[in-house]
């Protein structure tokens, strides 16, 4: 049975009131891939009555009030997406298309946040409001947006909400609702895993008994981006508190909250159907994770473009073998399968079971990948080979079981001991036409901005996995992902990359405008001009111009893409390889 969406469904429960709603950006798929079915399935089997209320009309006040005012809080998400992400290309052109949302027909507003917020505090006064999800959580402290091209305040503060949960959000909303069940007041919460709004007062409290780290205040950073580059590096120090004085408040952020493997176990065994509510013709975004299979959260790759690290951490939280294999053989049973398990993967696909030896990730600010691997990274592809295995006995010859979260393919060359037998794994049964990777770049200079291994290393691995992979009749193709237009990547840094791909026949289509998203490191460089872990200046490309010749560059072997190509190639004075192939298509065209 679905979690109630309206007030009959709730009753057919034996529901008369609710505890929380849920209220969501996104449809609701009963599934733990999205945040609502998650934390609502979570709170459910603690007792709690729970209602989703997915993709209310932001304009105007009745569908706000359709599952009624609930007992003890309104949760608020705009999605698994951060609502302008969804909304908008990295060029700012309104996308015509939402996976989330039924028949890809766009139901959210922009800053969906805020405004599901403002409708909950028109429409129910004094009920308390707390943020989470995606957008919540990567706008917790002030942030450059670049929709609106400034720094933006906390989503907390601008969205005028009670409480904000970051990360995964599992046991901070648990002990939200059993603080309020008692009936503490939402103002007074001091929880793992979450951001509160306070006076000087609570504050100098907060201080006198823990450990705290300020950050620059929200007037310092919108005046002086060396300011700004200063904040993010002090928000590097997670295992601590943190907090930020806003106009005469402060945001006080409480320590991050992890896992352990039984809570892993009992979150993702919870009764998740892996459908779209019935009320729905079709959701878009379903299809590709309908039966994917999650193995752990985290990632300790902190790649500077990407948010996982202020979201989910880098302290990797693995689910059991026997609750994964478990797992397998519901989907077996379920009346939707079709004999493809899509995924068995993570943020990081093969990152399951490694770490820091000591334990102590979440504590260290260092890279734990980069420039090398930490001499206290656990590296060791053993136990993912071993479950592959397992899955497949299971499953049998005649059900096809992928890898396509991303592979982090550095991984796979430090590991010495089992580095090939992985290959081996991934090529002969679990690669579906080429495989996925993401290097992003090959110029030494955009990878140290990236934080990224240069092409030495992709090389290393290009054609290591093509010998094995051609050895073991696998599949030996690899589909790179490249990633234009970050901060350091200039024209010359592409037709670097150009050469690189022509040269080792790496070409893909897959190529992606890099967009500033709140709280990476990369949108601080980009915002200010600085790498705040060295204070270096960086070069920024803003103009869509120089993003179209650097996409076309990228993509040299389109003929629509001569034209911009030639004229990158004419601003630096290059006539090397990538040129001269060019001219010869031109020529031959004649």
């Amino acid at each position: 049975m679905f979690l109630p969406t309206t007030l009959e469904e709730a009753k057919d429960r034996g529901w008369e009131e609710l505890d929380v709603i849920i209220v969501s950006g996104d449809a609701y798929i009963d599934s733990y891939m999205f945040g609502p079915a998650l934390v609502g399935r979570y709170l459910e089997s603690k007792g709690y009555r729970v209602g989703i209320l997915a993709q209310p009309d932001w304009r105007n006040l009745d569908d706000i009030k359709k599952l009624g005012k609930p007992n003890y809080f309104f949760a608020v998400t705009a999605g698994n997406l951060d609502s302008m992400v969804a909304h908008y290309t990295p060029q700012k052109r309104v996308r015509n298309f939402d996976t989330m949302s039924d028949d890809g027909i766009r139901k959210r507003p922009d800053r969906a946040t805020i405004v599901y917020t403002n409708l909950i505090k028109r429409a129910f006064k004094g009920v308390p409001v707390a943020l989470g999800g995606i957008e919540a959580s990567l706008r917790r402290f002030s942030h450059y947006d670049y929709w609106d091209n400034k720094v933006r305040k906390s989503v907390l503060i601008d969205a005028k909400a009670d409480i904000l949960m970051y990360g995964m959000g599992e046991k901070s909303i648990l002990e939200i609702t059993k603080a309020l069940e008692r009936g503490e007041n939402i103002k007074d919460l001091e929880i793992p895993g979450t951001v509160i709004k306070a006076n000087k007062h609570k504050l100098e409290d907060i201080k006198e008994r823990y450990r705290c780290v300020e950050l620059p205040s929200h007037e310092e950073v919108v005046k002086d981006k060396v300011k700004y580059a200063e904040m993010h590096k002090r928000l590097m120090t997670m295992n601590n508190i943190i907090y930020q004085k806003v106009g005469s408040q402060y945001l006080i952020q409480f320590p991050p909250v992890y896992l352990t493997e039984k809570e892993m176990d009992e979150i993702y065994s919870l009764p998740f159907l892996r459908k779209a509510h019935p009320s729905y013709k079709f959701v878009p975004g379903l299809v590709p994770v309908q039966f994917s299979i999650v193995t752990h959260r985290g990632c300790f790759g902190s790649c500077s473009f990407c948010s996982i690290l202020h979201h989910q951490g880098k302290v990797i939280q693995n689910r059991s073998e026997k609750n994964i294999l478990k797992e397998v053989r519901k989907i077996l049973e379920h009346e939707d399968f079709k004999g493809v398990i899509q995924d068995v993967g993570a943020p990081t696909a093969n990152m399951y079971r490694m770490g820091c030896s000591k334990g102590l990730a979440h504590k260290c600010p260092k890279n734990c990948l980069y420039p090398e691997p930490c001499e206290n990274l656990i590296i060791n592809h053993k136990p993912l080979i071993k479950l592959y295995r397992k899955i497949r006995d299971i499953v049998g010859e005649d059900v096809k079981v992928y890898v396509r979260s991303g592979v982090r393919y550095d991984l796979i060359i430090y590991d010495k001991a089992y580095g090939d037998e992985y290959i081996k794994e991934l090529s002969k049964y679990h690669v579906s036409g080429r495989l996925k990777v993401a290097p992003e770049h090959v110029s030494k200079k955009v990878c140290e901005a990236m934080q990224k291994p240069d092409g030495e290393k992709f090389k290393e691995f290009l054609y290591k996995y093509r010998e094995i992979a051609n050895k073991i009749k696998g599949v030996k193709e690899i589909l790179p992902y490249w990633l234009i237009a970050h901060p350091n990547c200039s024209i010359k840094e592409m037709i670097e990359l150009a050469e690189f791909i022509h040269k080792h026949n790496c070409y893909s289509k897959q190529v992606q405008v890099f967009t500033p998203t709140p709280m990476t490191l990369s949108t601080t460089m980009y915002h200010t001009g600085i790498n705040p872990l060295t204070g270096e200046k960086v070069y920024v490309p803003y103009t869509y111009k120089e993003k179209k010749i650097q996409k076309a560059i990228c993509l040299y072997r389109e003929k629509e893409n001569w034209e911009k190509a030639l004229e990158g190639f004419k601003r630096v004075g290059y006539k090397g390889i990538i040129y001269k192939w060019i001219v010869n298509k031109l020529k031959s065209l004649k």
